[in-house]
């Protein structure tokens, strides 16, 4: 929706994609150390069972954004086969990532579609059953990956057709149930002006715009319906804009909250473990003290994305210490739970 909204979700990619690299270094060598393990354990006559690899990143479902899911029409809904309602006042978390929607209506030809939800980016989901258009479902704040990729921004420019309006927004309409935002803009472009006023074409305008990714666009469609005619979207409108607002101030609490809980477990780990790796745990401990200064600066600016990108420097720091402890001792079992109870404790 905003670009600070994309800038966030590249934020957090860059961020897993460098604790994922330390993470392939932890695996590498944890299939030399299973390995060992695995015959000290078996001559003791018992099974080491401490996990090779953990997850060092605290609070792992606070990315999760608030989605609206709401019905109209006769509508019902479902979210990865589950039956879904979320109310706008309080509305359900999802997880980041891939999900499936899936809208039905009695007599009407069901709707199908793939969409990803980023960190701390609400969205709405707003499904109509309507007399000659079917089912129809706009959506802001998710993308659509079902959905054949824009390769230049869309047009719905008016261009002569023989069918009638109704017709071609009918055609429309069952072409976005199927994720053919293409052929549905194909459509609604021959749709003349005289007809373009209605709640009707509006919202078909908006449901191409959002699947095509241009969501600004969506939203000035949406916005201009009348509030008497947008079968309660006008409010639900409000309501994404509020939450918008309460994610941003809560994606800044829970990166100050993962920073402290990351500074914690490396304190943690170094005040029992530097003899075993004095040379690592001495330049982790320089580094993130850098780190630290420079959050700081960066959350006295308000920062987020910095602030999230120094949060995934000091994971990485902090993996690389938890490896160079744990390769001390391979073969001790009974150390390399101490060093995993260690960090969760």
């Amino acid at each position: 929706m905003k670009g600070s909204a994309r800038l966030w979700a590249a934020a957090c990619v860059a961020a897993l994609c460098a604790t994922a690299a330390m993470a392939v270094l932890l695996r590498s060598r944890a299939a030399t150390l299973q390995a060992k393990r695995a015959r000290v354990a078996a001559d003791a006559g018992r099974a080491c069972v401490v996990p090779d690899a953990v997850p060092l990143r605290p609070l792992p479902d606070a990315d999760n954004p608030p989605v609206i899911l709401w019905g109209v029409g006769g509508v019902r809904l479902w979210v990865d086969d589950q039956p879904a309602f979320s109310d706008p006042e309080h509305p359900k978390h999802y997880k980041v990532g891939e999900h499936t929607l899936f809208a039905e209506a009695a007599g009407a030809e069901p709707l199908k579609t793939r969409f990803r939800l980023d960190a701390f980016e609400p969205a709405l989901f707003h499904a109509l059953h309507q007399p000659g258009i079917g089912v129809s479902v706009v959506r802001l704040g998710a993308v659509c990956t079902s959905c054949p990729e824009a390769q230049s921004p869309v047009s719905l420019a008016y261009e002569r057709a023989e069918a009638s309006p109704a017709a071609l927004m009918a055609d429309a309409a069952s072409a976005l149930r199927r994720d053919e935002w293409s052929r549905a803009a194909a459509r609604l472009r021959g749709v003349p002006s005289s007809s373009r006023g209605g709640a009707d074409f509006h919202r078909l305008a908006a449901a191409v715009y959002a699947d095509s990714l241009a969501s600004a666009k969506a939203r000035a469609e949406l916005e201009a319906i009348p509030a008497t005619a947008s079968a309660d979207l006008a409010r639900l409108l409000k309501q994404l804009d509020g939450l918008s607002k309460s994610e941003e101030a809560r994606r800044a609490q829970v990166v100050r909250q993962r920073w402290n809980k990351v500074t914690e477990r490396f304190q943690a780990l170094i005040e029992r473990f530097s003899a075993q790796a004095p040379g690592p745990t001495v330049a982790a401990s320089h580094e993130l003290k850098k780190l630290s200064s420079l959050f700081d600066a960066a959350e006295t600016q308000a920062a987020t994305i910095q602030e999230e990108r120094l949060l995934g420097s000091a994971e990485k720091t902090l993996l690389s210490v938890v490896v160079e402890v744990r390769a001390a001792k391979p073969d001790d079992c009974d150390f390399q739970a101490s060093v995993v109870a260690t960090l969760f404790q």
